[in-house]
């Protein structure tokens, strides 16, 4: 349902930074891409994936590596729950990450804007709970109550120190009912108290034209800037992240293989590629797209688990070409079936020529690699002989350079 918005502005002013007085709206056929930052939450909600478990030594590197491809805001834990957690926020607090900010995910709660700000987090993000979710466990709030002590907060932030930026969510934005909503952004539009807004598919049951719907006039109505963080549980976390982009949000919540609780959130390669999509220059100039690989083969690793092979624009699947007319294609223009030049992203693209798809125009280039021109009658010839001989599997690369050799002497 399309939520009734106030007719007023939600109107912390912003400073000068391009980042915060990017507009709330979609512009031109790709403004929206300029507009974006990504904030990454690998390591907070990524901890929150059973796999995932680094050492400060690994964040130390991740973090680094992040801040260096271009993610706009690293989010931590809430550093009020542990010593590490607490220890892993200074350290990481202390390294030069050029422009990258570190920010910490905490409850509305003066003792966890404490210790986030002792530690040397500048900026909060807030959430408040449902208020559905409140009365099913027999405590009833009052919407507007909710916001007034988040912003009671927000200020006592802002008195430990001048300069701290605070988000607010309401937590399952999309499944609190539509008056309950109403209220909540009514009442901050009233507060005038956080620096950014974030809506939240807590439980990734929303279809991207429900965020469309809550996300465009949101957009509209705010004067600060406003976030989207999406879970997976349906498989939309990255096309409603994209939508939201599209329809007036900044700020993206991702992760590093969309690594997070249950099924995870928008994955950081996969929103890029959509990104890459709308504008491949604009992205190839804002972000350092040939560390993207790198950076998502290290969190594999200390997760444990192999890229998997369908994986955005840095799975070993992504840019591998099998169907002949498929790769006869590439061959003349890659463009036919890539959106993107893997070159961009330090990648090579991959032609299979081995097995029963294969085309004559692939065993050509194939032979042409190994130093032999065919003609076009061996050359169909030969791919008939690799359809044929490879019904029980693939012909390896001994077999076919052996047959390549025969039909050349003859």
């Amino acid at each position: 349902m399309r939520p009734t918005l106030p007719v007023g502005k939600l109107g912390r002013a912003r400073d000068s930074k391009e980042d915060r007085m990017a507009p709330n709206n979609d512009g031109g056929s790709a403004d929206w891409v300029r507009r974006v930052r990504l904030i990454d939450s690998t390591f907070r909600e990524g901890l929150q994936c059973a796999r995932f478990a680094p050492g400060l030594d690994d964040k130390r590197r991740i973090a680094r590596r992040l801040a260096a491809f271009g993610v706009y805001i690293i989010e931590l834990v809430n550093p009020v729950g542990a010593e590490w957690a607490r220890g892993d926020a200074a350290a990481l607090g202390a390294l030069d990450l050029g422009g990258t900010r570190l920010a910490a995910h905490v409850r509305a709660r003066r003792e966890d804007v404490r210790v986030a700000v002792d530690v040397g987090v500048a900026v909060l993000h807030l959430f408040i709970p449902s208020p559905d979710r409140l009365r099913r466990m027999g405590r009833p709030c009052a919407p507007a109550r909710l916001v007034d002590a988040a912003a009671e907060v927000a200020a006592f932030a802002r008195m430990l120190r001048a300069d701290v930026e605070v988000r607010l969510t309401p937590e399952d934005t999309f499944r609190i009912a539509p008056d309950d909503r109403r209220v909540i952004f009514e009442r901050l539009v009233e507060a005038d108290a956080f620096d950014r807004l974030g809506v939240a598919d807590t439980v990734g049951a929303a279809h991207p034209l429900d965020v469309e719907r809550l996300v465009a006039p949101l957009c509209r109505a705010v004067r600060v800037p406003v976030g989207f963080h999406g879970h997976d549980d349906t498989g939309c976390a990255v096309a409603n992240a994209l939508v939201a982009a599209r329809a007036g949000a900044t700020f993206i919540d991702t992760s590093v293989l969309g690594l997070g609780e249950r099924n995870g959130i928008t994955a950081l390669e996969g929103f890029v590629a959509g990104l890459l999509a709308a504008d491949a220059d604009h992205c190839a100039a804002r972000f350092r797209l040939g560390l993207l690989g790198e950076l998502v083969a290290d969190v594999a690793r200390v997760a444990g688990a192999p890229i998997p092979p369908r994986t955005c624009l840095v799975g070993p699947l992504a840019f591998t070409h099998k169907a002949g007319v498929h790769v006869h294609a590439v061959l003349d223009d890659p463009q036919c079936y890539e959106f993107v030049d893997p070159a961009l992203l330090d990648r090579r693209r991959t032609l299979l020529t081995l097995h029963g798809l294969t085309g004559w125009h692939a065993v050509r280039a194939r032979a042409a690699r190994m130093g032999v021109e065919l003609d076009e009658p061996t050359a169909r010839a030969l791919a008939g002989w690799l359809r044929d001989a490879s019904a029980d599997g693939s012909i390896s690369d001994e077999g076919f350079a052996r047959r390549l050799a025969e039909v050349t002497r003859r």
